[in-house]
C-alpha cells in the first residue's frame, strides 16, 4: 500500500511538471494567435508568419477542436496579407478540416468567417465556381451561428460569381432577394446598397419601372451618397441612370448625367462609361457625326483602360503567386524581435523551475533509495538469521515435542514474511524505464526516417521501412496490433500504416504524402475507422485520440 502511495505522487508530481511546461508553452503560442487576431480585427497586415505556424503546430497537438481551426484560419489570413494566396487556400482548408461541427461547442461564426474569406480568395483568382461553393458554406454556417446578416451576405456576394459567369439574368434575382431580406433584417442601407448594381440590368432588358423604383432605393443610401450626389468611387452610377433616362427619353438629362462622368478628376473607367454613354445618345437621336466621335474616344479611352487594368490585374495575379516578403521586412523583424524577447524570459522561467524540480526530485529519490537500501540489507540479515534458527530446530528431528513443531511452524511463517517484505523492495529497487512511450517512438531512426519522408518528396517509402515501422510499434506497444484488428475487423495494410502513423503524431497533411492519398481521402479513412475498430460515429480527430490513447 505503501508503494503504490508513493507512485501515485511520483505520477502527480510528473503531470504537475508536464502541465507546467505545456502550460507556459501554450500560453506563449495563444498570445501570438490574439495579437494577429487583434491585428486582422483593425484590418491591419498580420505579422509573424513563423511564430502563428509554430502556434498551429503545437495547438494541432494539444488543443480543442476549435483552437486548432482558429489557429490555422488566422495563418491562412496571414497568407493572405502577405499575398501568398495558394498558402492561404491551404492553411483555410486545414481550419475547415480541424473544424468539429459534431461538438455542441463548435465555433460556427469563426466556421462562417473562414468560408467567406475562401471565397473573396477565389473571386479575386477568377474562379467563380469554387467561389460559389465556399458562399454556400459560409451561408450554412451562418445559419447556424444565428449570424442572419452574414447569410444574406452570402446570397448577396453569389451575385459576383455570376457576373464572373457573364449571367446577368441571374444577377438580378439574387440581388433582389437579397436586398429585401435585408430590409426584412431592418439593415436598411445594406437593402439600399445591394440594388445599385441592377439598375443598369434592368435597363437593357426594358423593365424601366423597376429600375426607377431601384434609382429612387439606392439613391436614399447614405454610404454611397453625399448631399444628393454619389461619392467619387460611385460615380458610375450617373451612367446606369443616364441610360434609364435614355430609355424613357428624357435625352437633355441623360447628357448632363453622362457628361459629369467626363471631368478630370474622374477615373478611367468612369470617363470610359460617359463617352460609351454619349455615343449611344447620339446614336438614339440620329446625330451621326457627334456618334462616331464620341464612339472613337471611347475607343480610344477603352484601349488606354484596358491596358492599365491588365497590366494592374497582371501584378495583381502575379503578387498572389510569387510575393516576395521583403517589402514588409521592417515589420516582420520588429514582430521577430518582440516574440524572441517573449521567448527568452519564458524559457529562462521554465529554466529556473525545472532545475529547481529536478534537484528536488533527486535528493527525494537519493533519500528514498537510500533507505530502501538499508531496509533491503535488513530484511536480508533477518532472513538468514531466521533461516539458521529454523534449520538447528530441524536437526532435533527426533525430539517429538510439540512446543518444537511449533517452533519450526513460526519460524517458516518468519520466513515467508522476510521472502514477501524483500521481493516488495526488490519491486521498488527495480530499473524503472528512463523514456515513455512517446519518447521512445519518437527519438528512434525509424521515426525520423518516415518524418524526413513526409516532409521531403525525395525521400521514398520502401516496404522495408514500413516493416521498421511496424516492428517498432510491436516493441514498444505489444497490444497495439491486436487492438486495431480485434474480431469484429481485420484492416488492410493500408488502414494499418494509417493507425501506425496517427499512434506515431504524425498530423493528416504528412500521412497524405505517405500514403500518397489526398488529404480529403486520408480524413474519410480515418472516420470510417473509428467507427470499424472503436464503434463510434464521429470526426477524424477524435479517432486520433483515441488511438494516441493506446499504450
Amino acid at each position: 500500500m505503501q508503494y503504490k502511495m508513493e507512485k501515485i505522487r511520483t505520477n502527480i508530481l510528473l503531470i504537475c511538471m508536464a502541465g507546467l511546461v505545456l502550460g507556459c508553452s501554450g500560453g506563449t503560442y495563444r498570445q501570438t494567435l490574439d495579437r494577429a487576431e487583434r491585428q486582422n480585427t483593425a484590418y491591419d497586415s498580420i505579422t509573424g508568419i513563423s511564430a502563428i505556424q509554430m502556434a498551429a503546430d503545437f495547438l494541432n497537438r494539444y488543443g480543442t477542436a476549435n483552437e486548432q481551426m482558429r489557429a490555422y484560419y488566422l495563418l491562412g489570413c496571414a497568407y493572405r496579407d502577405a499575398a501568398e494566396a495558394p498558402k492561404a487556400l491551404e492553411a483555410y482548408h486545414d481550419a475547415a478540416e480541424h473544424a468539429d461541427t459534431t461538438r455542441s461547442d463548435c465555433d460556427y461564426d469563426l466556421l462562417m468567417r473562414l468560408h467567406a474569406q475562401t471565397a473573396e480568395l477565389f473571386y479575386q483568382q477568377l474562379l467563380p465556381y469554387e467561389m460559389i461553393a465556399e458562399l454556400d458554406a459560409q451561408y450554412h454556417y451562418a445559419l447556424r451561428a444565428g449570424n442572419d446578416k452574414a447569410a444574406v451576405n452570402a446570397i448577396e456576394r453569389r451575385a459576383n460569381a455570376y457576373y464572373l459567369l457573364d449571367k446577368p439574368d441571374s444577377i438580378i434575382p439574387i440581388r433582389m432577394r437579397a436586398s429585401a431580406m435585408y430590409e426584412s433584417l431592418g439593415l436598411t442601407e445594406e437593402a439600399a446598397l445591394a440594388l445599385g448594381p441592377v439598375i443598369d440590368l434592368l435597363t437593357d432588358r426594358g423593365d424601366t419601372a423597376e429600375a426607377r423604383r431601384c434609382i429612387a432605393r439606392y439613391e436614399s443610401s447614405t454610404n454611397a451618397f453625399a448631399h444628393g450626389e454619389p461619392i467619387p468611387r460611385k460615380a458610375i452610377h450617373y451612367f446606369s441612370k443616364g441610360k434609364y433616362y435614355l430609355a424613357i427619353g428624357k435625352t437633355d438629362s441623360a447628357q448632363t448625367l453622362f457628361r459629369r462622368l467626363l471631368l478630370p478628376e474622374r477615373t478611367d473607367g468612369q470617363k470610359e462609361a460617359g463617352y460609351h454613354g454619349l455615343y449611344l445618345l447620339y446614336r438614339q437621336v440620329g446625330q451621326k457625326d457627334s456618334m462616331a466621335k464620341y464612339a472613337d474616344l471611347c475607343y480610344q479611352q477603352n484601349i488606354h483602360h484596358l491596358a492599365t487594368t491588365n497590366s494592374d490585374n497582371l501584378r495583381n495575379m502575379q503578387s498572389l503567386y510569387n510575393y516576395s516578403r521583403s517589402q514588409q521586412l521592417a515589420q516582420q523583424l520588429t514582430a521577430k524581435a518582440h516574440h524572441q524577447a517573449m521567448t527568452l524570459y519564458v524559457v529562462a522561467a521554465l529554466t529556473v523551475v525545472l532545475t529547481l524540480i529536478i534537484v528536488i526530485l533527486w535528493q527525494y529519490y537519493r533519500k528514498k533509495r537510500q533507505t530502501l537500501l538499508a531496509q533491503y540489507g535488513q530484511e536480508q540479515a533477518n532472513l538468514q538469521k531466521t533461516l539458521n534458527e529454523l534449520n538447528k530446530l530441524r536437526e532435533v528431528v527426533e525430539m517429538k515435542d510439540s512446543r518444537i513443531d511449533e517452533l519450526v511452524e513460526e519460524k517458516e511463517s518468519d520466513v515467508r514474511t522476510h521472502q514477501e517484505q524483500i521481493r516488495q523492495l526488490e519491486e521498488k529497487l527495480k530499473i524503472r524505464r528512463s523514456m515513455d512511450i512517446d519518447e521512445q517512438l519518437m527519438s528512434s531512426s525509424v521515426y525520423r526516417h518516415f518524418k524526413d519522408a513526409a516532409l521531403n518528396p525525395k525521400v521514398r517509402i520502401s516496404k522495408r521501412d514500413w516493416q521498421d515501422l511496424q516492428n517498432l510499434i510491436d516493441e514498444v506497444i505489444p497490444g497495439f496490433y491486436a487492438r486495431m484488428n480485434g474480431q469484429k475487423q481485420s484492416l488492410t495494410l493500408s488502414d494499418y500504416q494509417i493507425c501506425m502513423l496517427v499512434r506515431l503524431f504524425f498530423p493528416p497533411k504528412e500521412i497524405s504524402n505517405l500514403t500518397e492519398n489526398s488529404p480529403s481521402c486520408i480524413s474519410m479513412k480515418r472516420a470510417r475507422l473509428l467507427q470499424r475498430i472503436f464503434n463510434i460515429d464521429g470526426s477524424p480527430d477524435t479517432f486520433d485520440k483515441l488511438v494516441r490513447q493506446i499504450a
